[in-house]
């Protein structure tokens, strides 16, 4: 009988252990996520405000008769800002009422391209705010590169629509920014735009940029939760995820860590079983002894 109660404490300490390091791996997967995605968010949404500002000293440049009608190259230099030329942005364009592109960053010269197609020129050309906008993903018609595009609307004096100051920023900036996290990370980020479009994801899968998961209930929860944790279906694939979101400052971006239980719980299985042999190993060498001296 002493035998086997302490066979059976020795189980129950045992399965107390595991079950604490179980809701330890858990609370250290998540803590970690959760100061990842502040990191990244932040890292995003200083680079979009510093860019936005120089759409906004763009807006109020081109209001001003002296500016517009300057030579080309001075109407340039005032207008565009180091950086707007940064590495990781590319074309700042300004378009016309009609959609016209009438001044770029990059020439002195554009090329008179139409853009009265383009998502952002509609949205403006349909609303009166003079909110920043920021599209889907889409693929440059100057660069063929992958951008996600900020605007500002263009206004008359009278709020008549005037046109459209727009920067694109290429999203392999992102890609870098999520491919710089720590080696022993584990999970998926991914940045989605208010739309429900995947703007970049890592691991990376170009098939997946611009695809829309607004009708998933992960994706309308995230919407609700501007910083937090919940566990739901996949947003892409099948399966449960544990997410940790946030949203992008006061902008119309979301960044999320989806962890699957394999993600959190693979460290975990492995002391559990681990800590399961020497149990047995205990028990049985017990067992053994007990006989051994009972029959002597």
């Amino acid at each position: 009988m002493l035998n086997l109660l302490c066979v059976v404490g020795l189980c129950i300490v045992s399965g107390f252990m595991l079950w604490d390091m179980r809701q330890d791996a858990e609370r250290r997967a998540t803590a970690s996520a959760r100061s990842l995605v502040q990191v990244l968010g932040r890292d995003i949404n200083r680079s979009i405000a510093t860019y936005d500002l120089s759409l906004r000293a763009i807006v109020d440049g081109v209001r001003l008769p002296a500016v517009i009608n300057a030579e080309p190259e001075t109407r340039n230099l005032i207008l565009f800002d180091r950086a707007a030329n940064a590495e990781n942005f590319g074309h700042t364009l300004v378009l016309d009422r009609t959609g016209k592109l009438v001044i770029s960053s990059k020439t002195l010269t554009p090329e008179p391209l139409s853009y009265a197609d383009r998502e952002y020129f509609q949205y403006h050309s349909a609303h009166t705010d003079s909110n920043l906008h920021i599209s889907p993903p889409l693929m440059s018609r100057i660069t063929g590169r992958w951008v996600l595009v900020i605007s500002r609307r263009l206004s008359d004096p009278d709020g008549t629509f005037a046109g459209v100051v727009l920067g694109s920023i290429y999203l392999e900036y992102f890609r870098q920014l999520f491919a710089a996290i720590e080696t022993d990370h584990s999970g998926t980020v991914t940045l989605y735009g208010s739309s429900g479009a995947i703007v970049m994801r890592e691991p990376y899968d170009e098939q997946l940029i611009g695809q829309g998961v607004s009708a998933t209930d992960s994706f309308q929860r995230m919407l609700q939760t501007r910083q937090g944790q919940f566990t739901g279906p996949a947003m892409t694939g099948g399966g449960t995820r544990t997410f940790t979101v946030t949203q992008v400052g006061e902008l119309p971006l979301w960044l999320s860590i989806a962890l699957t239980p394999d993600d959190i719980y693979a460290a975990w299985w492995q002391k559990a079983l681990g800590g399961e042999l020497i149990t047995v190993g205990t028990v049985a060498r017990r067992d053994c002894w007990s006989s051994n001296h009972g029959g002597s």
